[in-house]
């Protein structure tokens, strides 16, 4: 079963002078290792508030990690909003709760129950990455997912229902061969946990 570790987060902030006070720069750092030391996750991002009327700012940053020194995963962004929350404020939670599944969220400690994402390789080939997004603030990752292995991950409940009261997982998959393929799965909310599989095929890495 999974399970969650402490994880030590540098957040520090700095202060450019304006006329309203307001903290206008944050800078965010994240370096923590598995449970195990196989891998590790580095984050840096800055948010800039720009100080205009409409509340715009820049959210500059990127994700990497590692296993060793290979870099199995990275991503880097650079927008401008003022509508969605920053990737700071998304994610004030960056933690491993397995020995190879990052989650990258909100605190769910207190959450009375979650849902249970089941995602299993039916396949003869590794899978070297799996990224799923739970709504628009909770994402797990999971990294080497040996052959007619599984993966069980709790995402929080309800995380993000559009109008209608559905709920919807998107995941991408990337195998050792280097096939990448992308889907999503999509299902009524009820009121307490559900049970979902995500299964990697032979047929889509072919």
């Amino acid at each position: 079963m999974l399970f969650r570790t402490p994880i030590a987060v540098v957040i520090s902030a700095t202060c450019l002078a304006q006329s309203c006070g307001w903290l206008n720069t944050k800078h965010y750092k994240v370096d923590k290792p598995s449970p195990t030391g196989i891998y590790r996750v580095k984050v840096a991002v800055t948010v800039k508030d720009e100080g205009d009327f409409a509340g715009h700012f820049t959210d500059q940053g990127s994700i990497q990690v590692l296993k060793g020194t290979e870099t199995v995963y990275a991503y880097d962004w650079n927008y401008r909003d003022n509508w969605d929350p920053s990737f700071i404020d998304r994610n004030p939670v960056i933690e491993w709760v397995g020995n190879n599944v990052l989650r990258m969220g909100g605190d769910n400690s207190k959450e009375p129950f979650s849902d249970e994402l089941i995602i299993s390789n039916e396949t003869s080939e590794h899978v070297k990455h799996i990224g799923v997004s739970c709504g628009k603030y909770e994402h797990f990752d999971v990294f080497d997912l040996s052959p007619r292995g599984e993966v069980v991950l709790r995402p929080s409940p309800g995380l993000n229902p559009d109008v209608s009261g559905n709920i919807s997982w998107g995941y991408g998959v990337e195998t050792q061969s280097g096939k990448a393929f992308q889907g999503a799965i999509q299902q009524k909310q009820p009121s307490n946990s559900i049970k979902v599989e995500i299964k990697i095929r032979p047929e889509e890495i072919h």
